[in-house]
């Protein structure tokens, strides 16, 4: 986003993270105390926006949760927590979207729900999706790829 991300303190980094980063996490990070539609609104207090519950929810309905909105992520299933999970990601429209292993505890076809929703939805927002996986299924998925052991050997000290 043209700044030095090096150059600002840790709290304007903790600011900017909370603004223009959006994760989504392997096991999820779900907070069982809060409802689905809550655990998307509490991304955006993060980041120091003011919280639209109407967004949130417009998020999850789109996400086909409209139904659940009010459940905890106990009373979910892993397939609807991952959704919770992609809605909290996208919350706040960020540029970039970090996402571990996301479909790492799905079925197969849960998994390529999650998938396909998380790469229409990186497209129309316009953000820049990064993906960790260790299924090359997943990775020929995606226009450019980057294997970590070719990075790791290439900074390796010759020997």
């Amino acid at each position: 986003d043209g700044r030095d991300l090096s150059q600002l303190s840790e709290r304007e980094r903790d600011r900017f993270r909370a603004a223009s980063v959006g994760y989504m996490f392997q096991s999820f990070h779900l907070l069982d105390g809060f409802s689905a539609v809550e655990n998307v609104e509490l991304g955006e207090s993060f980041a120091g926006r003011k919280v639209h519950r109407g967004e949130a929810q417009a998020l999850l309905e789109s996400l086909e949760l409209g139904h659940r909105l009010d459940y905890k992520p106990s009373e979910l299933s892993i397939g609807q927590q991952a959704r919770v999970a992609l809605a909290r990601a996208l919350a706040g429209r960020p540029k970039l979207i970090l996402a571990d292993e996301p479909t790492g505890a799905l079925d197969g076809e849960t998994a390529d729900t999650i998938l396909e929703l998380l790469l229409t939805r990186a497209k129309k927002e316009g953000a820049t999706l990064v993906v960790a996986t260790h299924d090359p299924g997943i990775a020929a998925r995606f226009d450019h790829t980057v294997n970590l052991a070719d990075i790791n050997e290439a900074l390796e000290p010759s020997r």
